[in-house]
């Protein structure tokens, strides 16, 4: 492809000038290109989040209020340490967590509340650990305490199992297609 080109500056710059039309090219202002940054979450993600968030909000209040030694810190996730947010998710999911009839929550619903934590967690601390993370030492007696925590709920029949669909025959599957 052929372009014609005039030499331009003192610099060295080419100016091109029948390739590059002004029309090309749409520029964006930085107010766009913040708002295309931005990253954007499912509304059911968000949900979720703000559901798990405020789980936990209502916990760190009721613990607050009826503890007087121990206070579950409001900023834990912008300013905690791995300790102090390894120590109080502990207190959380394994004591004090319930659905709000008191029932305990099935293994499943305990995990989808700490990822909305998490989830939270890096929305205001982009650099808040992943205390998901299996390999993570600092969170290693956090994932002790749940896998005992999860066998217990199963043991005792919280875990709800997944219903599965009877599988078809193949006599009802050509009455079907007959039908």
């Amino acid at each position: 492809m052929e372009t014609s080109q005039k030499s331009g500056s003192a610099d060295g710059a080419t100016i091109v000038d029948s390739q590059c039309k002004k029309q090309r090219f749409d520029f964006k202002t930085t107010e766009d290109i913040n708002k295309m940054s931005i990253k954007k979450v499912p509304k059911t993600t968000t949900y979720s989040t703000q559901w798990a968030m405020n789980n936990f909000d209502c916990w760190r209040l009721a613990r607050n209020s009826r503890s007087v030694d121990e206070k579950v810190p409001g900023n834990l996730f912008i300013n905690g340490n791995e300790e102090e947010v390894n120590f109080w998710l502990m207190q959380y999911v394994v004591l004090d967590t319930r659905k709000s009839n008191s029932e305990l929550f099935p293994p499943k619903t305990i995990y989808l509340l700490l990822s909305g934590i998490l989830r939270h967690a890096r929305q205001v601390n982009t650099h808040a650990p992943n205390f998901l993370d299996k390999n993570n030492i600092k969170f290693q007696s956090l994932h002790a305490v749940l896998d005992d925590l999860f066998k217990e709920l199963q043991k005792d029949g919280v875990a709800k199992d997944t219903k599965h669909a009877e599988i078809i025959s193949k006599e009802d599957e050509i009455k079907l297609w007959e039908t």
